[in-house]
């Protein structure tokens, strides 16, 4: 791993513009939310792309098909999301990466991670420090009154 952007838990942070920085200098951005699913995001022929990777175990299956990122999206602490109507619960650990082992390894820890949260009983729906007084516009924002209500088994 190069460069860590963002670990759980944590202060707030808009990781939009990190993400598309280090995209355009042509890095890769791994993006481990805490479904344990896998993002890639990079670029492809100019376009902003994501590689789904389901946790293992998952009962949904993955292609591995790089899928173009469509405007407007954003990517917080609270969890990315774009106009094709993809959205993820919030992130472990955002990361740059260079190879195949440093996913590999950022995967290993976000699995480390996830079991110190639960043990610490991390509350998912705090409003993290640094939030803004609004929404951010994740699924799983805790600043939006009903987050609670969108999935019962995060309660």
């Amino acid at each position: 791993m190069l460069h860590v952007l963002h670990q759980a838990p944590g202060p707030f942070r808009d990781l939009h513009d990190s993400l598309l920085a280090l995209t355009a200098r042509r890095s890769q951005v791994a993006w481990v939310s805490m479904s344990g699913t896998l993002n890639l995001f990079y670029r492809r022929d100019g376009h902003l792309v994501r590689t789904r990777v389901p946790a293992p175990g998952a009962e949904l299956i993955g292609d591995g098909l790089p899928l173009v990122i469509e405007p407007p999206f954003i990517a917080t602490t609270c969890g990315f999301a774009d106009h094709s109507g993809y959205r993820s619960t919030p992130p472990l650990v955002v990361a740059e990466v260079q190879s195949p082992a440093d996913v590999k390894a950022l995967w290993q820890h976000a699995q480390a991670q996830l079991q110190h949260l639960v043990e610490s009983r991390f509350d998912v729906h705090a409003i993290p420090p640094g939030h803004p007084d609004r929404p951010c516009g994740a699924m799983y924002c805790p600043a939006t009154a009903d987050s609670r209500a969108l999935d019962p088994d995060l309660r």
